[in-house]
């Protein structure tokens, strides 16, 4: 709710409540002017017992009454009202945060129903991300485990020849590799999760920095034969060299990963008045319109054998990173067409 919105429910509230104080009041003075002129008139108070006490009288069956006629309105209005919210609470403290108070017209509580809705709503949300890291994180460390399993038994086999045995030991060592990356990329993510600003910051070239990224995965790149056009604009920024690396190293990793042999890459760099935008493109196999929306998910990957190296953690940190550096990331992609990424940082990092 914005904080307009929020201030015209408050106003609104606040003149209800006094539109009620009123009618009370009004109505208050008038049953006791009432009252008491009904018992001057047929009490003689000269005669009775009870003349010093006449106006404690009045006044405390006035308020008798008051509270008589006036009880069931402000457990409707009050009471109903709190312990609606008393078992919502209770309910979100036992586990369900699918809770909903529906809010009524008129109701001045609908302030605060509207909170506790987008407060649950919230937490469904945090619990479901919750229950996806736990199972995609079972999923990416249970299978190099069984492989890894599996591949050592056999090895356990005499008759093996020394050429299956030395398949099967670069199998392990590829698996054991992956759960190193897997559980390498948790750690990192986990901390730029719990990060709010880049720290140690220093003034560096861009474009040397990306032409090291290249230099880096020359070996990936060269194995496909893949044509690699880089055109890189001559900027210095100011930021985390090692933090802003892995953007660079995880996007061209990717697109080496999923642009066929003999397929093409480009890298551009270029400096506007109020930002800096740099491009990665690739001819590659793309990526399918459902599955857009999701590649910045954790452990999220396109291809569902996981048959590609990888562990859906790469995209998550790219995003996490340029999140923090207060830039924005884009992707134009069509499947067999390839996939465009371009980072937009700002001049200032700050």
């Amino acid at each position: 709710m914005s904080n307009k919105l929020m201030d015209k429910q408050k106003t609104k509230q606040m003149w209800q409540f006094t539109l009620f104080v009123f009618i009370l009041m009004l109505s208050s003075y008038t049953l006791i002017a009432t009252v008491t002129g009904f018992v001057y008139e047929y009490v003689n108070f000269e005669t009775s017992v009870l003349q010093p006490y006449s106006v404690l009288i009045i006044t405390l069956a006035t308020t008798l009454v008051l509270v008589l006629i006036f009880s069931p309105f402000a457990y409707m209005l009050v009471f109903r009202q709190i312990n609606k919210i008393i078992t919502a609470l209770q309910s979100v403290a036992s586990g369900n945060f699918d809770t909903y108070i529906p809010p009524t017209k008129g109701n001045i509580y609908n302030g605060l129903y509207d909170n506790f809705n987008a407060m649950t709503k919230e937490l469904s949300s945090i619990e479901a991300m919750r229950r996806d890291f736990v199972q995609n994180y079972s999923h990416e460390l249970k299978t190099p485990i069984v492989s890894i399993s599996g591949f050592a038994k056999l090895l356990s086999n005499h008759n093996l020849t020394e050429e299956q045995r030395q398949d099967y030991l670069d199998i392990i060592q590829y698996e054991c590799d992956r759960l190193v990356r897997l559980s390498t990329n948790t750690l990192v993510l986990s901390k730029l999760e719990s990060q709010h600003l880049i720290t140690d910051k220093t003034v560096f070239s861009l474009a040397e920095q990306i032409r090291q990224c290249v230099l880096l995965l020359e070996k990936d790149w060269t194995d496909k034969q893949i044509d690699m056009q880089i055109n890189l604009q001559e900027v210095n920024y100011e930021s985390n060299p090692a933090v802003l690396q892995q953007v660079w190293l995880n996007l061209l990793s990717n697109a080496i990963k999923f642009t066929p042999c003999n397929g093409r890459i480009s890298i551009s760099l270029v400096q506007s008045t109020n930002s800096i935008e740099v491009i990665f493109s690739d001819n590659g196999c793309g990526i399918k319109p459902q599955s857009l929306p999701r590649i910045f998910d954790k452990y999220y990957q396109e291809d569902n054998s996981h048959t590609t190296n990888g562990n859906g953690l790469g995209l998550p940190i790219v995003k996490q990173i340029i999140q923090l550096v207060r830039g924005t990331i884009k992707v134009n992609s069509q499947p067999c067409e390839g996939s465009t990424f371009t980072v937009t940082l700002p001049i200032v990092d700050s």
